[in-house]
């Protein structure tokens, strides 16, 4: 690590940015200012401890499942008709379903499906969104269909290798 000094530090900076203008954003603590390059008025960022987010609700029911998942492949059918026909080209359908699962669920949490009947797919562990590479593993697994038939309370073989849970929206 280098020590540049206070010196260094304070002509580094323009005349009218003080140090600890520069270094002070709202929402830090008044308390507990360690010296640093011995200025005892400049704030270090303690860690915030945020609230952690709720556990997830009870599952959403199947039906609400199996409803969304209808409406998200007849889109995923329309979409891939502009690319080939799904009659003759079988792979073009699940790749755009595979890619719109990774991108709603990995962004937003809910695909347009999902919405439509008001559930979400989030992180088991905090309740968040999954990002996209668990979204990624949770769309081709469900691709793949039997590992979303293979069930214990309610979650799918897709959602317990993501780890993600479908939830009501409330």
């Amino acid at each position: 690590m280098l020590d540049i000094g206070r010196d260094a530090m304070t002509t580094a900076l323009p005349e009218h940015v003080s140090i600890v203008s520069a270094m002070l954003r709202p929402g830090w603590p008044t308390s507990g200012r360690p010296t640093v390059y011995g200025l005892s008025s400049v704030p270090v960022a303690q860690p915030t401890t945020s609230a952690a987010r709720p556990a997830p609700a009870a599952p959403a029911s199947l039906a609400r499942r199996f409803a969304a998942l209808l409406v998200d492949w007849i889109l995923c059918v329309m979409v891939a008709s502009i690319f080939a026909d799904p009659r003759r080209t079988g792979w073009i359908a699940p790749v755009v379903l595979l890619v719109e699962y990774t991108l709603f669920l990995g962004l937003f949490a809910q695909t347009p499906g999902m919405r439509l009947v008001r559930i979400r797919c989030v992180a088991v562990e905090d309740g968040g969104r999954l990002g996209l590479l668990r979204a990624a593993l949770r769309g081709g697994l469900l691709c793949l269909l039997v590992p979303a038939l293979i069930m214990k309370d309610q979650r799918g073989l897709h959602d317990r290798a993501a780890g993600s849970i479908v939830v009501s929206d409330s």
